[in-house]
């Protein structure tokens, strides 16, 4: 087992609806990488801004009329911080990984690879992640990623 990548970002909300490109290197051959990525939190809870996203998204989203007269907050879903995470070998897409959990192991291999990701040699050469920030709603999110190569019958 070997440590490719560690890196833990701050994400704020002027980062939202953008991607970070994250170069990374495999110095040589593996059979298999795991990306281990989790971020928190992904549950907003503080009632202001709760109530504040939810007005901005009535008056942004709802017509005036198919409004409701009063806005509870009890009767929506609290928002949530998104981020997912997408791969690619130089110039080969290798997959997606657009799901909700804030903590999720994806594996690439030769001979297998996580739902969303496509089988992959792993040999020497050039990688990249993008952290699709899809929403960042208030304060900061922290986003932790680790990369790591592993031989064949390494957990």
């Amino acid at each position: 087992m070997e440590i490719l990548f560690d890196r833990v970002w701050r994400l704020t909300p002027d980062q939202a609806r953008t991607n970070l490109i994250v170069p990374f290197s495999v110095p040589h051959a593996f059979d298999h990488l795991e990306f281990h990525a989790s971020y928190g939190p992904k549950v907003v809870t503080d009632p202001e801004v709760c109530m504040r996203g939810l007005e901005e998204c009535m008056e942004k989203y709802v017509r005036s009329q198919d409004r409701p007269d009063v806005l509870r907050l009890e009767d929506f879903d609290p928002p949530v911080n998104f981020v997912t995470i997408s791969i690619d070998c130089g110039d080969e897409y290798v997959g997606c990984a657009h799901r909700h959990p804030n903590d999720q192991t994806i594996v690439i291999g030769e001979n297998d690879a996580t739902l969303g990701f496509f089988r992959h040699k792993i040999e020497a050469g050039d990688w990249r992640v993008v952290l699709n920030v899809h929403a960042v709603v208030a304060g900061t999110v922290e986003y932790h990623l680790t990369i790591t190569g592993k031989e064949a019958g390494e957990a």
